[in-house]
């Protein structure tokens, strides 16, 4: 089973009367996550769950990958949100790779998603990853115990590199 860790697209640098929920996708970063869906569609990457931010940035860049055919529906989660504790986006993960109905995903902001990615490797943040706005990661869940620190990195990929 596979886990796509995936930073929302360019987003407008400043919000809709400055809340920074409501900052949308840029043309651009609709574009990117256009193709970043069409892309894994193309290689048969279908998500059995998709969770994303309540965050509109994050919720369009869901709603591509699912435009695109990757997803069938899309999922709000709070442990998503910016600053949020990691530790409940790792239990939903376990809680789908306990499900064992196929590969995952979830969208989410910098720096929680490249630090996400970090403690599913190495069991700790060490700085080390970074997520482009746009950026997919790949990573192979272990069949059990936990997934902490016990992950493989398959690919970590840029829009365009998608």
């Amino acid at each position: 089973m596979h886990a796509f860790l995936i930073r929302h697209a360019a987003a407008e640098e400043v919000a809709p009367e400055g809340d920074d929920s409501r900052r949308a996708l840029t043309a651009a970063g609709r574009r990117d996550a256009a193709r970043m869906g069409t892309r894994l569609a193309r290689r048969s990457v279908r998500f059995v769950h998709l969770a994303t931010s309540p965050y509109l940035r994050a919720r369009e860049t869901a709603q591509a990958l699912a435009d695109a055919g990757a997803a069938t529906s899309i999922e709000l989660a709070r442990e998503l949100l910016p600053g949020a504790d990691l530790r409940a986006a790792i239990r939903r993960i376990q809680r789908w790779r306990g499900e064992n109905l196929g590969d995952v995903a979830l969208v989410g902001h910098q720096p929680d998603m490249s630090r996400l990615v970090e403690v599913l490797l190495w069991g700790e943040v060490r700085g080390a990853v970074e997520m482009k706005k746009g950026a997919v990661a790949a990573l192979e869940l272990p069949e059990r115990g936990t997934i902490v620190g016990a992950c493989r990195l398959l690919w970590l990929l840029t829009p365009k590199m998608l």
